[in-house]
């Protein structure tokens, strides 16, 4: 004989246990209405014997959103995700939100299913803090008039979309100045995705014209997102190009993988070959050398955004960007030095040291 199946206690059971009506029942849960506080004792204490518990989705409908945000993020093995992760949570929690975290890897469909997901009610609002989400999704996200932050990158026509609380294009400025201060002359390049870059490479074109250096296209190397391609990326590019004494990359974890393909092609850092990064995570601190870096200030940015995105969604006007957080600080480590007499030229010592390592062929 089968056993009696157990069904789940209703607001209609809660009503009946405390005397009540279902409605009351409903306002003394969701506080759309007020419930005196003695009543509303009487409610919970039936709610607690019956095991009920109020549906979550039942409860948003009505209120019409969902008290939660998604967060875009490509992986968690970058530092960098995980602190501001961290960050965002803290901030949204702060004002009565959940937080919604989706790794989306680099798979276009993937990050589509995710964004047509969050405009059909799965989430309020998103925080894009990855650059394998397009311009146009994001634009496109913009247009159905949906709640959107992207952090530390500016589309233009968007710009309310994008919250940049700090100076990227002057501090990367601030970095290629102290190279060139250094003597370095040869610059090769390691981005991820040039598009989502556009300020630091305009910072890098006008240095380079007021300084009368060469644009070099074959010395910029980009769709490198992961310290195993950045690995590979670098190795190619330096035995390619061994006049090149500094190799700026766009963020640390680059900066690591660089460092790890100099040491294959057993280039001594900084003697042989300067390796700078851009962000300050933990990692490039704390690595064999620690990695010259510009510090972004992880916490308060993610704050920043976590507000305005917060506002968005409540119905605030659209601001531009006024949330200033001052100069990033260029943090000097062992992974800079000046060149090497000569090293700059392509010197016959350099080419020789590079002829001793591993060639490594560059994957998509």
């Amino acid at each position: 004989m089968p056993s009696p199946r157990c069904t789940r206690p209703t607001i209609k059971d809660v009503a009946v246990k405390a005397g009540v009506c279902k409605t009351t029942v409903s306002h003394a849960f969701s506080g759309r209405r007020p419930v005196g506080a003695k009543l509303k004792r009487r409610i919970l204490r039936a709610a607690k014997k019956l095991g009920y518990q109020p549906h979550y989705i039942a409860q948003t409908l009505p209120r019409g959103h969902s008290k939660t945000i998604a967060v875009l993020v490509r992986d968690l093995i970058n530092q960098y995700n995980a602190f501001y992760l961290q960050a965002i949570e803290q901030a949204a929690s702060a004002r009565g939100y959940h937080v919604y975290v989706c790794i989306v890897g680099t798979t276009q469909d993937k990050i589509a299913g995710y964004l047509q997901d969050f405009t059909h009610g799965r989430a309020d609002g998103a925080l894009v803090a990855t650059s394998a989400v397009s311009n146009g999704a994001i634009i496109e996200l913009a247009q159905r008039d949906y709640p959107a932050i992207v952090p530390l990158r500016t589309i233009p026509g968007y710009e309310y979309l994008c919250s940049n609380p700090v100076d990227v294009p002057g501090a990367f400025r601030k970095l290629l100045d102290y190279l060139y201060d250094l003597g370095h002359r040869d610059f090769g390049f390691i981005w991820h995705i040039r598009s989502h870059l556009q300020q630091r490479i305009k910072a890098w074109h006008n240095f380079a014209e007021e300084k009368g250096l060469t644009l070099k296209p074959q010395l910029e190397v980009e769709n490198v997102h992961t310290v195993e391609q950045a690995v590979v990326a670098s190795g190619q590019l330096l035995s390619e190009h061994p006049e090149i004494t500094a190799l700026v990359c766009a963020n640390d974890i680059l900066a690591v993988g660089a460092i790890t393909a100099a040491r294959k092609l057993r280039l001594d850092i900084p003697a042989n070959l300067t390796v700078t990064g851009f962000g300050g995570i933990p990692m490039g601190q704390y690595c064999t050398p620690a990695v010259t870096t510009v510090g972004i200030p992880i916490a308060q940015i993610a704050h920043i955004a976590v507000r305005n995105l917060l506002d968005r969604i409540e119905g605030a006007p659209p601001t531009d960007n006024i949330d200033a957080l001052g100069d990033l600080e260029l943090l000097i480590r062992e992974s800079s030095g000046p060149p090497r007499e000569g090293l700059s030229k392509g010197s016959t010592k350099n080419k020789k040291a590079n002829a001793k390592g591993t060639k490594l062929v560059a994957s998509a």
